[in-house]
């Protein structure tokens, strides 16, 4: 059975939203440094990210003809400060402080190779009812998000307790703009024809 991509992600989240939008895909990992560049903005440092995880999978592997796709997302407050994924509680804590009670712009760079890169974002503002640290720790303590971007997940209990509005893709803040991706899918199929 012919593959539509190969996806270089290590998020359970993608992998499993892109098997229910039907996709055919096989997933690998490739470890790189996600290092944000403070000359960069925010959509930018998530497309670059992007990016980054093709040209180190392209680097093993020979190109085979079918796409390789990469994403990163991240998390921006209001004050303009990057999130990414937390290091450890202490951090994880700070995350959460600094997001309840106000909203932020959630962020996901994907990065599609082809004959070309193409690279786009999506962007989806989350609003967050204001939270006491007993919650915050509660979370951090049973739900341990230091995988996800900005310290929790929209589709677990700390998204149903604390989520009030979204405004954009619901799956972006997941972790991948599937509609999005879909469309240039589509769109890159179409120029091969």
């Amino acid at each position: 059975m012919k593959i539509d991509f190969i996806l270089v992600s290590q998020s359970p989240r993608r992998r499993e939203m892109l098997k229910q939008a039907g996709f055919n895909f096989t997933a690998e990992q490739v470890d790189i440094e996600e290092t944000l560049n403070p000359e960069l903005s925010p959509e930018q440092n998530a497309q670059n990210i992007a990016q980054n995880k093709v040209l180190a999978y392209l680097q093993k592997n020979p190109f085979l003809g079918v796409p390789i796709v990469g994403a990163d997302t991240i998390v921006v407050t209001q004050n303009n400060e990057i999130l990414g994924k937390p290091k450890d509680r202490t951090e994880a804590v700070s995350f959460l402080q600094k997001l309840q009670g106000t909203s932020h712009t959630v962020i996901t760079g994907v990065a599609v190779q082809t004959e070309d890169m193409i690279a786009f974002h999506i962007k989806t503002t989350v609003y967050i009812h204001s939270m006491n640290n007993k919650e915050i720790e509660y979370y951090i303590d049973n739900f341990q998000p230091y995988d996800k971007a900005g310290a929790y997940g929209v589709q677990d209990w700390f998204g149903l307790r604390h989520i009030y509005k979204i405004e954009g893709c619901y799956y972006n803040v997941v972790g991948f703009p599937v509609s999005a991706f879909s469309t240039v899918l589509k769109a890159l199929e179409l120029r091969k024809s």
